[in-house]
């Protein structure tokens, strides 16, 4: 189970609503290069969770920072640093920010 999969299941088990998209490559798409690369998250055209009308934008699929290492590339309001500038993170440290907006707006 990667981190965008177990960023959904915190999600659920927490009754956050979110927005689910995936999408795999069509077989033969994608280099086997970059497969072996990116490892299991190479596979997918599209992997993202989207929270609170883009105030956290996830993906981890072949091209995200982060999908090497196994982790999930952050953006939207809530999950850009400083500077403006996507962050990477692990399933448990996006939950934390998602979950902290949720129970701020829903009191």
């Amino acid at each position: 189970m990667n981190e965008l999969d177990k960023l959904r299941e915190m999600l659920k088990e927490a009754n956050i609503p979110f927005i689910n998209k995936q999408e795999l490559w069509a077989e033969g798409g994608i280099p086997l290069s970059l497969i072996e690369a990116y490892g299991k998250n190479g596979e997918w055209k599209r992997n993202q969770v989207t929270y609170g009308d883009g105030l956290v934008d996830c993906v981890c699929h072949y091209g995200s920072l982060g999908a090497r290492k196994g982790l999930i590339e952050v953006y939207g309001a809530l999950g850009i640093d400083k500077e403006g500038e996507s962050m990477i993170m692990t399933a448990q440290e996006v939950f934390d920010i998602i979950k902290k907006d949720w129970e701020r707006k829903n009191k």
